[in-house]
């Protein structure tokens, strides 16, 4: 239990006992700067109106009563905020468990419910742009974050290999081999005009011993299907491993047609849907009644020619994670897909499931800025700048970190000069040198003589902790919180902003307090504090994929 749930539990308790009141949504915060107290509570002015009492005197009821509680230093009823400090052995034992229990840093709020965490899903017809790193980032974080909060997530990406933008991919790719065996070729019209075709061109060139315009126009079709789709899952996979991105599974749409045991899901799926009576047809199409579901308008899911549509596919991919046992399906989808939101509602109610199962998270768009001004990009068109040159050109760290300072739902200006600055304006080089510097104390302290390693923590005292000493203390007991704030909120972001805000108290602390002094008992303390702080960055940094340097 931290610190923020103990306080939460308490007020809770008291709630219930004074005034029968239960589930009442207050706060649990920081108090304003230079308050003599560690938390504020706003639960009085909730009550208050409930109650027909005036805050001041709820809070005065509750803050007697929380007295009584056995980690509680001091309250004060300020005009009708608790603003309470707890007892510092209680804190020490918190930072004696956040040492010694992984634990610690996680919660049960997932109770242990499957997710099927699906994002980047790019179309496999081109390299890996920066509006799918941010999706990777987002995602990749957002899972591990759900992991600590009680959730098993599985994370998946879902390949578009069936339909027309692979058909306008395999036409484009063909024109190109054609062009590099001398023949003239037409590009189609929509294809794709990035050089990176010119390269999948000439890796099948040189994979073919044959020239493949010898055989039937099908059968060559076919072949570059399968080589180009390969070519790019094998490129956006590298890509992915080389962002520190891992899926649990790629999910071939094909597969819905014709899967392993030769069953088609999706047939499956919409004789099933079309016997529930949701389905009905109009001028040789066959249309789905997501009207009843609150879509704004029902659609297709056969063509007048009998082949499926996009939506129809989505169907069956929604019936195939619910078949696969998962509680809750999320989908991370770009801004414009907000019109999905209500016709993905009305699939997941047709095939019989509360609409709650499914959580849609539209990720906003990202802007890179090149010496201010935006870039535009169209992977169509060629003109879009791929996640690998991002990396190659701020790295790994300071990509990740920048797409995740800002919340899922606001727009992202990429500032490049700005993410490759070696100084403490540039957010990630801030937080990756407190811990170099973390590491180059406890250097220091070994080269003067003082084994961190053997100390006695045990005897380590809190009672008169400085100011900057608590300030540390605080950031990290309430670093459990603030993951499970993150996952309430779908926002890797609240984590982002707490780390940065952790890390400037530490670098106040540096500033402020000599770790390494002629007192054993304030040495011992402090690297004891640092001790914990390096754990609380090496955990916060491990779920934003940020590496911990160790100098700098």
């Amino acid at each position: 239990m931290t610190a923020k749930s103990y306080i939460e539990k308490a007020i809770r308790e008291i709630a219930k006992s004074l005034y029968a009141a239960e589930g009442i949504d207050f706060k649990v915060e920081r108090p304003p700067e230079g308050a003599a107290a560690d938390y504020a509570v706003n639960a009085p002015f909730l009550l208050s109106k409930m109650m027909k009492k005036a805050p001041m005197v709820i809070g005065g009821e509750m803050a007697l009563a929380l007295t009584a509680y056995e980690n509680v230093a001091h309250v004060e009823n300020v005009k009708g905020y608790l603003n309470i400090t707890l007892k510092s052995e209680y804190y020490k034992k918190l930072i004696d468990t956040l040492l010694s229990e992984e634990s610690f840093f996680k919660n049960s709020l997932g109770q242990g419910k499957k997710i099927n965490l699906e994002f980047v899903s790019a179309n496999p017809v081109g390299p890996l742009n920066i509006v799918s790193g941010r999706a990777a980032s987002y995602g990749d974080t957002l899972g591990k974050i759900l992991n600590l909060s009680g959730y098993k997530v599985n994370t998946e990406f879902y390949v578009n290999d069936f339909g027309r933008q692979m058909t306008l991919f395999t036409q484009t790719v063909e024109a190109r081999y054609a062009h590099l065996l001398g023949l003239e070729a037409h590009l189609p019209e929509e294809g794709y005009k990035g050089d990176y075709v010119i390269a999948v061109a000439q890796a099948l060139k040189d994979a073919r011993g044959e020239n493949l315009f010898d055989m039937d126009a099908s059968a060559r079709a076919a072949i570059i299907k399968e080589f180009s789709l390969g070519y790019m899952l094998h490129s956006q996979k590298e890509t992915l491993k080389k962002f520190c991105v891992h899926f649990d599974l790629w999910f071939l749409e094909s597969s819905l047609y014709e899967n392993e045991k030769k069953v088609n899901e999706t047939e499956l799926i919409f004789q099933a849907i079309s016997a529930k009576g949701y389905f009905y047809e109009n001028e040789g199409a066959i249309w789905f009644r997501t009207t009843d579901f609150g879509d704004d308008k029902d659609r297709v899911v056969k063509k007048q020619d009998g082949a499926f549509t996009y939506f129809m596919s989505d169907i069956a991919y929604m019936a195939n994670k619910k078949n696969r046992g998962f509680d809750y399906i999320f989908n991370i989808m770009g801004p414009d897909h907000h019109g999905y939101i209500s016709r993905l509602e009305a699939i997941i109610q047709a095939l019989g499931y509360d609409k709650n199962d499914l959580k849609v998270i539209l990720l906003q768009q990202v802007n890179l800025l090149n010496e201010g001004e935006k870039m535009k990009m169209s992977k169509r068109a060629g003109q879009f700048v791929s996640l690998d040159d991002l990396i190659a050109a701020v790295g790994v760290d300071a990509a990740r970190y920048y797409f995740l300072m800002r919340n899922y739902n606001s727009h992202l200006d990429f500032d490049v000069a700005l993410a490759m600055e070696k100084t403490d304006n540039n957010p990630v080089f801030y937080v990756q040198y407190a811990f170099a510097r973390l590491c180059s104390v406890f250097k220091h302290a070994t080269e003067t003589g003082v084994d961190i390693n053997s100390m006695d923590f045990h005897t380590v005292k809190f009672e008169a902790l400085e100011k900057e000493e608590k300030a540390l203390v605080l950031e990290m007991i309430d670093l459990p919180a603030a993951i499970k704030e993150a996952a309430l909120k779908y926002s890797p972001s609240v984590l982002v902003q707490y780390t940065f805000d952790m890390v400037s108290k530490f670098h106040t602390f540096y500033a402020k307090c000599r770790v390494i002094t002629d007192d054993a008992q304030t040495t011992a303390k402090r690297i004891y504090l640092l001790k914990a702080l390096k754990k609380s960055l090496t955990v916060a940094f491990k779920i934003m994929g940020i590496t911990p340097v160790e100098s700098m």
